[in-house]
């Protein structure tokens, strides 16, 4: 949700898809996303509750999250009608992200199909992983681990050796982000770029990484090189960080 309200904020055009529950707080979710102009695809699933994300603030500092879910996989009904709906999608648009929260919806048979189905159609994925999920992400265009998922990945201390190792393994490009060290680029077939934080006050790191992905698949979907896209979106993550909460990007900003 906060990846697309990136994007949105951004004045462009996003669908989602996910999957909600038949309840209250579902109906608040439609709401929401009707309210920032993002086109909501979601499934009802009645053998599941929505997600509710309850957030403890104090002096506008995040102290703890208490999430309420249901992390169970997606049973083969609901996969089935996520895959119509992106078979759908995918064609009319310029740049397709999957958000892997590890929270059931995102399975391998449902990764590889969105990534073969964006192949065909010469659109580029670009995924924000979870690192039990590493298989699931082969061939994708670019995946954005932050330092730990990348780590947990592959158990390797040093970063240079564990981009180079992910982007071989998995055929992709990947972007690590690395909190106040910036970021490192390993793009397919090139040498890796460092780019420095552009942080000027952190108040809040919550959905970072949505604003980075937001970033890097508007610029991706709009022409941009790699690196160009990498550069914006570190410049992105800059900005939001200092915003309290999970925030978005102005094109303005």
């Amino acid at each position: 949700g906060n990846t697309a309200a990136n994007i949105a904020s951004f004045g462009a055009l996003v669908y989602l898809i996910g999957v909600a529950g038949a309840d209250p707080a579902s109906e608040v979710l439609r709401r929401e996303l009707e309210t920032l102009g993002i086109k909501s695809h979601l499934i009802q699933d009645k053998n599941r509750s929505t997600i509710h994300k309850t957030r403890i603030i104090g002096n506008k500092q995040q102290i703890a999250r208490v999430d309420y879910e249901n992390a169970e996989s997606i049973g083969r009904e609901i996969e089935a009608k996520i895959l119509n709906e992106a078979r759908f999608l995918i064609k009319g648009v310029d740049a397709v992200v999957i958000s892997d929260y590890g929270k059931g919806v995102v399975t391998k048979e449902l990764a590889s199909s969105v990534i073969s189905l964006s192949r065909e159609c010469g659109k580029k994925v670009i995924i924000d992983p979870k690192p039990q999920h590493r298989d699931f992400y082969n061939g994708a265009f670019l995946i954005t681990p932050n330092n730990k998922e990348s780590f947990e990945m592959l158990q390797i201390a040093d970063v240079k050796e564990r981009g180079l190792k992910l982007s071989q393994e998995l055929e992709t490009n990947v972007l690590i982000t690395l909190g106040d060290k910036g970021m490192a680029l390993f793009e397919q077939g090139k040498e890796r770029i460092e780019l420095p934080t552009q942080a000027k006050e952190v108040f809040d790191v919550s959905g970072a990484g949505d604003t980075v992905v937001a970033t890097l698949a508007l610029a991706l979907g709009s022409g941009a090189s790699l690196q160009e896209a990498a550069l914006l979106a570190n410049h992105a993550a800059g900005i939001v960080v200092g915003k309290v909460g999970t925030a978005q990007v102005t094109e303005q900003e």
